[in-house]
């Protein structure tokens, strides 16, 4: 039922809330370009959640949240696209890593 409602976000706030990740992760491919990064604080919370069992998933969203503050020059909201730099502090002796994303 969730999966199917009009208010992608408000079904995927419930799936995560519930919680059912798998059909939250499932939610997040099937509209994987409908996400409306202005909702930073409940991508970046659900993004969180799955991340660890569905990092695809948490991926999606934290590219969406990106691509919205980048993209509307949101300055105000830089604070939440800081996961590069938290990626850098957790795993910065990953050369191999950080040598493909610096390419």
């Amino acid at each position: 039922m969730a999966k199917s409602s009009p208010h992608a976000s408000a079904a995927l706030a419930f799936l995560t809330g519930w919680p059912l990740l798998d059909q939250a992760a499932a939610l997040v491919l099937e509209r994987r370009t409908g996400w409306d990064g202005r909702h930073y604080d409940a991508l970046i919370s659900v993004a969180s959640a799955l991340e660890e069992n569905y990092p695809l998933t948490a991926t999606v969203l934290v590219r969406a949240l990106l691509n919205d503050i980048l993209g509307r020059g949101r300055s105000q909201a830089y604070d939440h696209a800081a996961y590069l730099l938290r990626l850098r502090k957790d795993h910065g002796r990953k050369t191999g890593f950080w040598s493909r994303v610096a390419g």
